[in-house]
């Protein structure tokens, strides 16, 4: 009788928990979190490294205590909610977003699904609240919060550079160079030239139409005008131009040199390679640096003109300059951009009598000068700056005294 009690004690006797939860991503616990009573002493028959802790389930675990190999239970379970934070957004009624674009931060230790509580309307104008679940493996939820703009496109896109230009009859005409758009949504959109009107072989004066639509069907329109002209007898061809100007820079110029050294070099050419007459023909820069060629004489617009075409054929960008018209005289000059500003470039011999190098100097150089000079020659380097918004004129000198 006694040995048929203890053999049943044997056989049935439950010294482990019949199970032992932990949460994801935790280690397997200690033998001893196994055991119902901690005076027990127990050990691992199952390679618990073989056990994924990061995947939900239920794995059996063999131990051993004493003589009796037993086993039990380990539940890997999920009670913790996600983390996550909402994002909001702006964007145009033509695009669309994802779930996943709301949501950022995310933080859980298994897969998590996301699903819409308050889903978006993405053809709708104006201003919404999303709301989305994130759902563990667990089935654990919390509940994020953004808001999404859906703005319209209602601005036209504008078209810069379009400007009135001079040409002599028969000569070709460059109706796109210069010409940008910009738009408050679409990027690289093109436009459209309609010069039908213009007729080169004829002197008068012709309308060129420029015109650009965005996506959205938002347009706008410019207007410039071509004046063609008789070609004077004084007037070089534009490939005569373009072979001297280049003929010139091959002999001031070397491949060694730096922009910089290059556009000093053009400057102290101009400057001392025409007599300041204090006239000339201002129709066109061609003219006006035809007559620096041949004559090598004349006033500020021969310098500019000259300065134009050297500084068109080394390749720099350039904007031509011009005094303020309600000024007693005029003046010509041009910006030249160098690195990440534009710098006024006036290669022109100053008649005021003061001492004055015009090489790359800053918005506040040209304006000290101006002041300077304003008992005897006024608004002298007072100029439209709303002409130039686009681009970014150095505000302080390039090179130091």
């Amino acid at each position: 009788m006694i040995i048929l009690l203890v053999s049943y004690n044997y056989f049935f006797y439950r010294p482990l928990k019949e199970v032992v939860e932990i949460e994801v991503g935790e280690s397997v616990p200690h033998v001893n979190q196994f055991l119902k009573a901690q005076e027990n002493r127990g050990d691992f028959i199952t390679n618990i490294n073989s056990i994924d802790t990061n995947t939900l389930g239920q794995y059996t675990i063999e131990i051993k205590i004493g003589l009796l190999t037993k086993k039990t239970q380990l539940k890997v379970v999920d009670t913790v909610p996600p983390k996550g934070q909402g994002v909001s957004h702006k964007i145009w009624y033509d695009e669309s977003l994802e779930i996943n674009d709301f949501v950022m931060d995310l933080v859980d230790q298994t897969d998590v699904r996301l699903e819409y509580v308050t889903g978006p309307d993405f053809g709708a104008i104006g201003k919404q609240n999303i709301i989305i679940s994130l759902i563990d493996a667990g089935n654990n939820e919390t509940k994020v919060t953004s808001e999404l703009v859906i703005k319209a496109d209602t601005e036209a896109p504008e078209i810069h550079g379009v400007e009135d230009q001079l040409i002599f009859t028969n000569e070709p005409i460059s109706y796109r160079k210069g010409i940008y758009v910009t738009d408050n949504k679409d990027q690289s959109l093109d436009f459209e030239v309609d010069n039908s009107n213009v007729n080169i072989t004829k002197s008068g004066v012709y309308k060129v139409v420029y015109k650009c639509k965005d996506q959205a069907g938002n347009s706008s329109t410019k207007e410039a005008f071509i004046t063609v002209k008789d070609k004077p007898v004084f007037l070089l061809s534009k490939e005569e131009l373009n072979a001297r100007g280049d003929k010139i820079l091959n002999r001031i110029t070397n491949d060694k040199m730096s922009d910089l050294q290059i556009l000093s070099a053009i400057f102290w050419y101009t400057r001392w390679n025409i007599k300041y007459t204090g006239q000339s023909d201002k129709t066109s820069w061609e003219i006006g640096a035809s007559k620096a060629l041949e004559d090598m004489e004349g006033d500020c617009f021969n310098y500019y003109s000259l300065a134009h075409l050297l500084l068109e054929r080394a390749g720099f960008q350039y904007k031509p300059v011009k005094r303020i018209e309600e000024s007693k005289s005029r003046h010509y000059w041009l910006l030249v951009k160098y690195g990440d500003f534009w710098y006024h470039f006036d290669p022109t011999w100053s008649p005021t009598g003061y001492e004055f190098e015009g090489f790359m100097i800053s918005e506040k150089e040209a304006m000290a000068f101006t002041e300077l000079v304003s008992p005897i020659r006024e608004n002298y380097y007072v100029y439209n700056k709303d002409l130039y918004e686009d681009i970014q004129i150095a505000k302080e000198p390039l090179i130091k005294n």
